[in-house]
């Protein structure tokens, strides 16, 4: 199962950015990426969401739900309320009781599987 801190960690280990690199190209403040990362951790505004997505050079789709579009480009300004929307809900996802939590993120990987296999 894949949820922000997971992407967040990948994508910083793919670019090979440390805590401080991501802190210091964003102007969030490295605790902020510390906490970002822990397993219970916070999840970024969606103005940090769209600082590490651009450092990074990954989408905010990518750091919420592990995919990413081949055809994706970084975070315009027009998507902006999908991805608001999108970590508000993995922030309300996050609050659920940890079996609640699998069962639905479980589900949520199952479809985006079998979507991603039919096109």
């Amino acid at each position: 199962m894949t949820n922000f801190h997971d992407n967040l960690k990948e994508a910083m280990s793919i670019k090979g950015m440390s805590t401080k690199a991501v802190a210091d190209k964003t102007g969030i403040k490295e605790t902020t990426i510390s906490n970002y990362l822990k397993t219970k951790g916070s999840l970024p505004n969606i103005e940090n969401g769209l600082k590490i997505a651009e450092a990074l050079g990954v989408s905010v789709k990518f750091l919420v739900t592990g995919f990413e579009d081949s055809d994706s480009e970084v975070l315009d300004k027009s998507n902006r309320s999908d991805y608001q929307r999108n970590l508000k809900t993995m922030s309300k996802l996050l609050k659920l009781p940890e079996e609640q939590r699998s069962a639905i993120e479980l589900i949520i990987s199952d479809f985006s599987l079998k979507y991603h296999s039919s096109n």
